[in-house]
This record gives C-alpha cells, structure tokens and sequence, in this order.
C-alpha cells in the first residue's frame, strides 16, 4: 500500500474498484466494500481543482502528472464516478458522503472533458490525449508522442459522453462536432500491411515482422492516430521527438511498437454514433 508507482493507465485502478464492489454485492462481506471504499477516496483524493485526473498519481514527474485522455484515464474514472452517483449496481452501498463527493467531482470532471475539446479555426474537433494541468494547453507524452488531436482517444470519451442517459445541448453539440471531425479525418486509398521481415530484438519488444504502407483504392477508410492541433494533418513521430509524415520515416523500432494507423472509429461512426442519435 506504500508503493508509490500506481497508474490510472490502462484501465487500471477504476476496475477494480468495480470488481470489489460487486464481490461485497455477492458475498455481503464487508472487507470488499471497504477495500472498494478505499479505492473510491483514493480517486477522488487525486483530482485536480479543474476536475482532471494525472496519468499515474501520485507522481506528478514527465507524463505521469498530466491530465489523461489516453487509454481511457479520463473516461473511465467518469464511467465509475457516473455509476456511483446514479447508484447503480454494484454502488448501492456507497454512503451519503461519499455519494455527494462523487458525484461534485463528476460533475468537475464532466466540465473539464468539454472545456478540453479542441477547436480549429474556432470548430470544435475532437480531443487531445494529454493536456497540461495548470494551463490545460495539449501536451505530449512520450518522446514519440507528440501534442495533437488524437482519433482513438476521442473514440473513448465519445463512448463515455454517448453513455450520458439524458445529455445536455452542450454533451450533444460536443459528441456530433467530434464524429464530424472523425468524419472529415478519414484516409483513404491505402491500408497498412503486416510483412515478413528478418527478426530483429529491441530494447522493450522484438519482431519478425514489419508495416507497410500500401495504395489499395479499394481499401476502407483508416484513420491516423495523430493529427496536428492546426493543420489536422496526420503524422507519427520517432523516439527522438522528431515529427514525419509518412510510416515509412519512422523507424521499425516504432513502426513495429505502436499503432499509427487504425480503423477505430469505425464501429462508432458506423453502429454506435447512429443508435445514439436514434435514442435522442
């Protein structure tokens, strides 16, 4: 319980609070409910005073103290905090206390994903996947993670502002601004293929394989994990920090260990984004 290298990464931290509360649900033991208890002050101990969460707190040195978007830090601690204040199942146990902090520091953190959302030449588009905590300006994470909009993060808190039962003109305004922004972001006229190629080790994963682009007009829309703040055009980024335009330019180390390219919003804007707009 002293360590210190905690992380809301990753779907980390908030699903296990969800497990413990359904474990006390079925069992009616109370170490399960006190151990879920604990998780719910442990998050809301380390909310910013804007409503943000940090990548990985307590620490606050490199990325780990910036508010996250990325794989679903944000989002899901809303998606908890939201069960909790609607006392759905497995919270229905959660005291009057510790219902009205959840449901203040959801109601924070609903404002502040808003606020969050980029606009370009004054439109609203999608979302970055870190901001700054004291100015709330984008800001990379990993050396090869530069600041931009970022297409798989905004899939993520679509999915959360779509959960809301019964959203705001301000939750709608900002969902329908972003799948016009996934929309207008789409690639066409290429996919990216898995090739063999001679097996080479890194420092953190090895492969026997490479990516390549391919033009193919018959290929379905992909998009770009990034997107620059200004122009909205697709890039990806090396190691050393240094911006590139095309997959090719970025070194296999990368090419192989993160994904550039993908089809993520394709089931939202697809199936998910119109069941929504029909249940409005």
């Amino acid at each position: 319980r002293s360590a210190t290298d905690t992380s809301l990464d990753n779907r980390n931290i908030f699903t296990q609070i969800t497990y413990l509360a359904e474990v006390y649900r079925q069992t009616n033991d109370a170490k399960y409910r006190d151990a879920a208890e604990r998780g719910l002050e442990f998050i809301l101990q380390y909310q910013y005073s804007n409503g943000g969460w940090p990548h990985s707190p307590p620490r606050i040195d490199k990325y780990y103290g910036y508010i996250t978007l990325a794989d679903e830090v944000m989002p899901g601690v809303l998606t908890l905090l939201r069960q909790v204040s609607e006392r759905r199942q497995p919270f229905q146990f959660v005291s009057k206390d510790l219902l009205k902090r959840c449901s203040e520091a959801l109601h924070k953190g609903d404002r502040l994903v808003l606020d969050l959302q980029v606009k370009q030449n004054g439109k609203l588009t999608g979302w970055a996947g870190q901001y700054h905590p004291q100015t709330l300006a984008p800001i990379g994470a990993r050396s090869f993670e530069l600041p931009g909009l970022v297409s798989l993060e905004s899939v993520g808190v679509l999915h959360y502002l779509m959960s809301i039962e019964a959203p705001s003109a301000e939750v709608v305004q900002a969902v329908e601004a972003a799948v016009d922004w996934l929309e207008a972001s789409k690639l066409s006229g290429f996919r990216v293929d898995k090739v063999a190629a001679e097996k080479e080790r890194f420092k953190y994963h090895s492969s026997d394989w490479d990516r390549v682009v391919v033009n193919d007009k018959n290929a379905p829309p992909i998009w770009a994990r990034f997107y620059e703040l200004d122009t909205n055009r697709p890039f990806m980024a090396n190691r050393d920090g240094g911006k590139v335009f095309r997959l090719s330019d970025v070194a296999r180390e990368r090419r192989t260990g993160y994904g550039w390219y993908g089809y993520w919003p394709q089931v939202l804007l697809e199936k998910d984004y119109p069941e929504w707009k029909k249940r409005l």
